[in-house]
């Protein structure tokens, strides 16, 4: 499957830190999952060439990697302020990912205070352990249900270290409360916020990464310590340049965060 793209960019969306579920094969090649499906993704020019096991719909593409949202008008609005206008003419073609919001919501439950490498090491090893087969070596992430039930050996295994039992209380809650993570989009922001942080191991960094991510909330703003050195930087006082942000860019706030830490991340932005 060919997919025609207009201002995407496959290797800066993939290699943000949204998302651990994706491997780099070769320049603008990178294979991982979406919706339990194996995909392999190269760009070229503006066209994504797509193979996937099993067959994936061009809708599930276009949706998780935001193609039909109106890109130009988000840059035009975080391109207000001069140095956002510079990430975005650096890293045009960046986008914010639109994850599975359950997969999404324990891959941010297991990455609290750990290095990207070590997350994807820690879902590659729970999606062998308890994910369904694809092919290959290549499996899903767990069901809830399976993580629920999951031995201490295996998160071991997994290397969760402290973050098992976020894990496995978390599965809990969402069964034994009857609790429909697909829901949780639909409430206000600041419900949902305060939805997310019921759950072990989430708080406000991992509930607005959630949000983000897999939700639809674009406003969302994830701090960590790079973000907040650069509000310390910008406004003296990270509370308030986290509330000025959010409050500047007609609730793209989101986009500008991953802008700001791509170019902190690369020193392209002091």
């Amino acid at each position: 499957m060919n997919i025609i793209v207009k201002d995407f960019n496959l290797a800066y969306t993939l290699e943000s830190g949204q998302c651990f579920n994706f491997k780099k094969e070769r320049e603008n090649k990178y294979f991982g999952i979406i919706k339990d499906k194996f995909v392999i993704i190269e760009q070229i020019g503006d066209v994504l060439q797509i193979e996937s096991t099993p067959k994936i719909r061009e809708e599930d593409i276009r949706e998780y990697f935001n193609l039909d949202i109106d890109y130009t008008k988000i840059l035009e609005i975080i391109s207000r302020d001069s140095k956002l206008k510079k990430l975005t003419e650096k890293y045009r073609g960046l986008r914010v990912i639109n994850q599975d919001e359950y997969e999404c919501m324990f891959s941010y439950i297991i990455s609290s205070f750990n290095s990207v490498t070590k997350i994807k090491m820690s879902i590659e090893i729970l999606s062998k352990k308890l994910g369904a087969h694809i092919l290959g070596d290549i499996y899903s992430f767990p069901r809830i249900e399976i993580l629920k039930n999951a031995s201490l050996d295996i998160l071991k295994d997994a290397k969760l270290g402290y973050r098992d039992r976020f894990v496995i209380n978390s599965a809990k809650k969402i069964i034994d409360e009857n609790i429909n993570i697909y829901d949780i989009k639909k409430l206000d922001y600041d419900t949902a916020k305060k939805k997310l942080k019921e759950f072990d191991g989430i708080g406000d960094k991992v509930s607005e990464c959630i949000m983000l991510y897999s939700m639809n909330f674009h406003n969302a703003f994830p701090e960590d310590v790079w973000i907040n050195r650069y509000l310390k930087g910008e406004f003296k006082n990270t509370r308030e340049g986290k509330i000025s942000i959010q409050n500047s860019f007609e609730g793209f706030a989101g986009w500008a965060q991953l802008f700001i830490y791509t170019g902190l991340r690369d020193k392209f932005l002091d």
